[in-house]
């Protein structure tokens, strides 16, 4: 019942139908309001999962070189700018052999004028 696209009204009779069966059925009826509650209660909370705000973040990034650069960010703590480090790697850059490119072969073999 909870998915059925159910107008306001015909929900109302939806859970009086319920209560009457169970009521015939010697069934508790604390038991069915708790089930309602729960079901009322998750879909509400379903659809404020579902429709949040949507806010765009906005991010900065920030190389990290040195303890200063934390203290400058801090400036940006109570603002809607989130940060972002990132290494500069300098060290690995440095040691690190460059790779040459791979040349093509312009020589043909078995290839006659």
């Amino acid at each position: 019942m909870s998915n059925l696209p159910l107008s306001k009204e015909n929900q109302k009779k939806e859970w009086q139908t319920i209560f009457a069966i169970a009521r015939n059925n010697s069934f508790p009826a604390n038991k069915i309001i708790k089930l309602r509650k729960q079901i009322e209660h998750r879909r509400t909370r379903q659809e404020t999962i579902t429709n949040p705000e949507k806010k765009k973040d906005n991010w900065t990034i920030f190389t990290y070189y040195s303890p200063q650069i934390r203290k400058f960010t801090k400036l940006f703590k109570n603002t809607d700018i989130r940060i972002a480090f990132k290494s500069s790697n300098s060290l690995q850059r440095l040691t690190n052999a460059k790779k040459k490119p791979k040349r093509k072969n312009t020589n043909v073999r078995g290839f006659m004028h």
